[in-house]
């Protein structure tokens, strides 16, 4: 066995444990709007949607802040009259489905000698985050919704909070400058 062939295996050995050990994270993301998106540097503030208050909010509030940090905006507190909100929704879909997967088996001399199959279930999840304004006079009064995003994601992990800080990162990624109605696909890789 050549000095080459034996490198050639050992790099393509390397590379697929390094690949095997990531998990890819693919998401929609969605945003309608009839009204121009706030302006960077607008403070928006982060609320959980109804039945969703309590621990598991409290670790994905950081996430979503984050996001929307990095798309520009600043992060509030408490709602005033006139300032922006966005109330956050999750969940898991009841539909899933199931992915073959087919995997070439490799002999030692690197000839391909046949396929392996497998089947992987894949699982819905679903973030949906509702953007308002208040009125500048009444901060206990929601306008319409001035936007409405939406990231729709399957992958094989029934856990959403495994995969929820890159759904995080998917619902602000294109924002301020998302085109109403306008699916754009994203992926973000788990080590």
């Amino acid at each position: 066995m050549s000095t080459r062939f034996t490198l050639q295996v050992a790099l393509i050995s390397l590379l697929f444990m390094l690949c095997s050990g990531c998990t890819v994270v693919r998401g929609t993301s969605t945003t309608f709007f009839e009204v121009p998106l706030p302006p960077k540097g607008t403070e928006v503030v982060l609320l959980p949607g109804q039945d969703m208050n309590g621990l598991e909010w409290s670790a994905y509030r950081e996430q979503f802040s984050m996001s929307l940090q990095k798309a520009g905006y600043r992060v509030g507190v408490q709602p005033q009259p006139g300032a922006w909100y966005a109330v956050v929704r999750w969940g898991m879909g009841n539909d899933s489905a199931e992915q073959n997967i087919a995997s070439p088996i490799v002999n030692g001399q690197g000839q391909v000698i046949g396929v392996s199959n497998r089947a992987r279930s894949l699982h819905l999840r679903r973030v949906t985050v509702d953007v308002f304004q208040t009125d500048p006079r009444d901060s206990a009064s929601a306008t319409v919704p001035a936007a409405q995003v939406r990231v729709v994601s399957t992958g094989s992990s029934e856990d959403i909070a495994v995969v929820m800080p890159y759904l995080a990162k998917m619902v602000f990624a294109k924002w301020p400058d998302a085109k109403s109605g306008r699916a754009y696909e994203l992926e973000d890789f788990i080590p």
